[in-house]
């Protein structure tokens, strides 16, 4: 089942060269995980970019049509204005193959709707899902901010991409801590979580850390 909002093109609608983000929400038996800090993200870039406000009535008569049962994924595509809405059920990733993927050249600081850099990376690797690499230091999967396990504790690399709303409630509410995580220093690590609005820790089973490619023995000689 999918639901859009005002069906059309970013073409018809003028801004196909338009600065574009996306906004994604966790829609979960009829509620949004942390909906005033999606919003205020929203409200935040839509204000610095474009000088514009969204419509929230917009966005809050589109949650009203989703079925108050399961878990949705909501995709808010925008620049000036909200150009559509999309409700998506959600499917969680399932990574049986990660790989270490060189990524120095990629600037991600803001959720842009034309994220076609990071998902050619992906694409290459033949993998479920990557860890970015910039200069050595860790920073963040495909789709996911990135944590962490050891023996003394949960640790989120301090070199992120972008610092996403549910790793920045995670560190709020030390959960994790947050730390230089290097390619050489991978090795300290046993497992790593993934994180993001559709999921965070203990809803998903973290990934070995010994299966990613390449094998951690050969990483400085391919990295």
């Amino acid at each position: 089942m999918k639901k859009t909002l005002k069906p059309c093109s970013l073409r018809d609608r003028g801004l196909a060269g338009d600065k574009m983000f996306v906004e994604t929400l966790r829609f979960d038996d009829g509620e949004v995980r942390d909906f005033e800090a999606h919003l205020s993200r929203l409200s935040l870039t839509m204000h610095d970019f474009h000088a514009t406000k969204p419509d929230t009535s917009v966005i809050m008569s589109h949650l009203g049509t989703i079925p108050s049962k399961g878990i949705f994924k909501v995709r808010i595509v925008y620049a000036s204005d909200i150009l559509r809405i999309e409700t998506i059920p959600y499917k969680p990733l399932l990574r049986r193959s990660i790989s270490l993927v060189c990524a120095d050249n990629i600037s991600y600081s803001h959720k842009y709707y034309d994220r076609h850099a990071i998902t050619d990376l992906q694409i290459r690797s033949g993998c479920d899902d990557i860890i970015m690499l910039s200069d050595g230091n860790v920073s963040d999967s495909a789709v996911a901010n990135l944590v962490f396990e050891s023996d003394e504790g949960l640790f989120t690399p301090d070199t992120p991409m972008l610092r996403g709303i549910a790793i920045s409630k995670l560190l709020r509410e030390r959960r994790v801590c947050q730390r230089r995580i290097t390619v050489d220093s991978l090795c300290q690590y046993r497992l790593v979580h993934f994180v993001n609005t559709m999921c965070t820790i203990g809803e998903l089973p973290p990934f070995p850390l010994g299966d990613i490619r390449p094998p951690m023995d050969v990483l400085r000689q391919n990295i």
